[in-house]
């Protein structure tokens, strides 16, 4: 009842394989109006391809992206169609199997899709310098510094709480 209404946006087949159908299996969820865009309901599905139409066309309170790594490029044309609208959300979600598979140093767009870089800060080119060094002159290829991957992960467990961190 805190949401009118909800974008989800997850690759095309999972859009149509999955989150078409899956809110069906559960009583709680089985109301809901849950429609694929261009069609328009209490949760609207769209590919990370609809995802400027579906932002430009109306605002939503909350946004579920089920699998963000297809957002991890700070450069990337999702995650800049997405970045300027972030704030509109009153509530977000991220979704992903592969968090850091996809490298430490993409943990940055992910987070600022759920937090608005709070926990990892707003300005990725700062991010990069006091976590990672550089391995190449034109900064292409970054290393994690020590204790990048604890520190991370402390930030984004919990960014308005002390985090312990064990040495495991």
């Amino acid at each position: 009842g805190e949401l009118s209404s909800v974008l989800v946006v997850a690759p095309a087949r999972v859009r149509d394989l999955t989150w078409a159908t899956e809110h069906l299996k559960w009583s709680h969820l089985s109301h809901l109006d849950v429609q694929i865009f261009p069609s328009i309901g209490q949760i609207t599905i769209v590919s990370f391809n609809q995802l400027k139409d579906a932002l430009e066309s109306r605002g939503w309170d909350g946004l579920i992206v089920d699998e963000v790594t297809k957002v991890k490029t700070a450069g990337g044309v999702w995650f800049k169609n997405l970045r300027k609208h972030l704030k509109n959300f009153k509530w977000r979600v991220a979704m992903t199997g592969t968090l850091v598979d996809e490298g430490l140093q993409n943990l940055y767009t992910m987070a600022m899709v759920c937090d608005l870089g709070a926990a990892l800060g707003r300005n990725k080119d700062v991010f990069l310098r006091r976590y990672f060094y550089s391995t190449d002159y034109k900064q292409y290829n970054w290393e994690p510094k020590e204790n990048t991957s604890r520190e991370l992960a402390c930030l984004i467990a919990s960014f308005k709480h002390d985090c312990p961190v064990d040495d495991q």
